[in-house]
C-alpha cells in the first residue's frame, strides 16, 4: 500500500508500507475488456473525484491491458516493459508488463463508498505475462479520495515459469 496524506503530492513523498488487514476482495464492476484478445490496450475512464498526484489534479486516467494506469487525458499507447523509469507520466503500476489475457481475463473499475470516502478500484483478473508458459495473475490498484493514497491488493498470483514484473510511481520524471 502506497500511502501520503496531502494534496497535490510528489511522487518521492510516497510511503510504502504493508497492509496485512484487509485482503483483496474482487470487485463487479465496469468491464472495459475482457476474454482472450487483451493485449496492449488502453482505456480511457473519467475518474470518480478529481485525485491530487505529482502537485497537480487529475479527472482522467488510462486503463492499460499491461498492469498499469496513468494519470491524465493523454492515451500512453501501448509500454510493454514496465520498467518505471521509461514509463510514461503520471505512471502507477500494481503489477506491469508486457500482460495479455487469459480466456477468463477481465479490466473492470469500480467506485466504492460515498463522498468524501470513495475509493476508485481497478482490477486485471485472470492476465498472464506474454510468452511465459502458464501463469495468472490478479490484482488491484484503489485511489482513495479521503487521503490521496493508492494502495495495490494482490490475489492469486502464479506462474509455471520465472516472470519479472514491475511495481511502483512515475511522476513527471524520474527524480519525482
Amino acid at each position: 500500500m502506497l500511502v501520503h496524506q496531502t494534496h497535490a503530492q510528489i511522487v518521492k513523498h510516497y510511503t510504502f508500507t504493508k497492509d496485512t488487514i484487509t485482503p483483496y476482495a474482487p470487485i463487479i464492476g465496469t468491464s472495459v475488456g475482457s476474454g482472450n484478445t487483451l493485449d496492449n490496450q488502453t482505456y480511457p475512464v473519467a475518474l470518480p473525484f478529481t485525485f491530487p498526484y505529482n502537485n497537480s489534479v487529475f479527472n482522467d486516467a488510462y486503463i492499460s491491458a499491461n498492469g498499469y494506469i496513468t494519470l491524465g487525458t493523454v492515451d500512453p499507447g501501448a509500454v510493454l516493459d514496465g520498467v518505471i523509469n521509461t514509463s510514461p507520466l503520471n505512471f502507477i503500476s500494481p503489477l506491469s508488463d508486457d500482460l495479455k489475457s487469459n480466456a477468463g481475463a477481465d479490466i473492470s473499475y469500480t467506485t466504492l463508498g460515498t463522498a468524501p470516502n470513495r475509493q476508485f478500484v481497478v482490477q486485471w483478473s485472470d492476465m498472464k505475462v506474454n510468452n511465459s508458459g502458464t501463469s495468472t495473475l490478479n490484482f488491484q490498484l484503489i485511489l482513495g479520495e479521503a487521503d490521496s493514497s493508492i494502495k495495490f491488493k494482490y490475489g492469486t498470483c502464479s506462474s509455471t515459469s520465472a516472470i519479472t514484473l514491475s511495481t511502483g510511481l512515475r511522476g513527471k520524471s524520474n527524480t519525482d
